[in-house]
């Protein structure tokens, strides 16, 4: 007997709903079709080919570059097929982040990304080690491809010691007893301790630190207290995991105690005390003509030798109100120039002489004895001599 199918007209229930379902696992899937299928011209559905796996040149995002190259000129990747955007992500805990969008150009028909770390990055990150991967969004007609990992490590920001006020003082002799400030600038070290240091016995020892702020360290200079000494100092800062350490070049610095002072430098030291109490003192030869010199801007004055009595006392002491108009004018907002020209006026003088002759009646109210042919004047009466006392009294004239 033949058997007939027929197709019924599915019930419809006008009481309660009578649901009749088939579950999905049992519908089978479709045969897949090739990408040059014909359907039936009727058909409504369209066949798109599957999206083609994206050609990249390497594996990991910066194959065997080097660092340098990374972080500078970047490295190329070939990412042919690749149609959609392409990033650069690293690792940030167990999430993988945008590090850069990887712009691309085409060379000799061939499309390549330029790879490197933003430089922002690698200073935010360095000396970490770092995993790294490129990620091809997918297109229409390209899937995405995600490349292997790579681990590098970031190099650390360079530290340098820009410039030092040690260099000031190397040629002159510093005063043991005197509180000397030395700073110095940097780069990259932010917050970080810098230490001065000295050479004590062929080691570098840390004699004083300070934070560095703004870019710059300041500390006191701690001398030896012996009546002489040569020492090298340098600054210092160590390194960090993101920083390189950094030194600055030694400078040799001669310190002299005026208070272990003896013979004919004790006898001056004693004579300017009063006025002058850490001002370290040179003995020279005639050569000039001057019986002293005065060194302005530091603590140091220089005395020929084999001056005796009043002449001697006077020579000093006109060295040491040098230094002292100098201390004065800077301590009241003066300039070297602006002090010059008020003397001159007082004096009736041009150029230096004003302060030669300031120097000698400032001498004069410290106890010297004018001299006839020496010390430029014997005049310091009225406001000649009223200026010298200022001076001596640390005012302005």
């Amino acid at each position: 007997m033949a058997l007939r199918l027929r197709f019924l007209r599915p019930a419809v229930w006008r009481g309660a709903a009578l649901v009749l379902a088939l579950p999905v696992s049992t519908l089978a899937a479709p045969p897949a079709l090739a990408a040059d299928a014909q359907l039936d011209p009727a058909s409504k559905a369209r066949v798109v080919a599957s999206p083609s796996q994206p050609k990249v040149s390497r594996t990991t995002p910066f194959g065997t570059a080097s660092r340098a190259t990374v972080l500078g000129q970047g490295t190329q990747l070939w990412i042919e097929g690749t149609g959609g955007g392409v990033t650069l992500e690293r690792k940030s805990g167990a999430r993988w982040v945008t590090a850069a969008s990887l712009g691309s150009t085409l060379q000799n028909g061939r499309r390549y990304a330029t790879v490197r770390v933003p430089a922002a990055m690698a200073d935010s990150l360095a000396g970490r080690t770092v995993e790294f991967r490129i990620k091809a969004a997918a297109t229409p007609t390209t899937s995405a491809w995600t490349s292997g990992a790579q681990r590098l490590t970031l190099p650390k920001r360079t530290t340098k010691v820009v410039s030092s006020t040690l260099a000031n003082f190397s040629g002159s002799i510093v005063s043991a007893v005197k509180t000397n400030r030395v700073s110095a600038s940097f780069n990259n070290a932010e917050g970080r301790a810098a230490a001065l240091q000295r050479k004590i016995n062929g080691t570098w020892r840390t004699v004083a630190s300070a934070k560095v702020r703004g870019a710059i360290a300041t500390v006191k200079m701690p001398v030896p207290a012996s009546a002489r000494a040569v020492s090298s100092y340098r600054w210092a800062v160590s390194a960090t995991s993101a920083a390189s350490a950094a030194n600055s070049g030694a400078a040799k610095i001669v310190t002299e105690n005026p208070r272990k002072y003896t013979g004919y430098k004790g006898v001056l030291h004693r004579q300017i005390k009063a006025y002058c109490p850490n001002t370290v003192i040179q003995i020279h030869s005639r050569a000039g003509g001057y019986a002293g010199l005065a060194y302005i801007g530091t603590d140091q004055i220089a005395i020929v030798s084999g001056l005796s009595g009043n002449f001697r006392k006077l020579a000093a002491l006109h060295e040491c109100a040098h230094l002292r108009q100098y201390t004065v004018a800077t301590k009241r907002g003066a300039s070297w120039e602006q002090l010059k020209a008020r003397l001159n006026a007082i004096y009736g003088t041009s150029g230096n002489l004003g302060m030669e002759m300031h120097a000698t009646c400032t001498a004069k109210a410290m106890g010297a004895s004018l001299i006839k042919g020496a010390g430029y004047t014997t005049n310091c009466s009225g406001a000649r001599g009223r200026a010298g006392a200022a001076i001596k009294a640390g005012r302005m004239p």
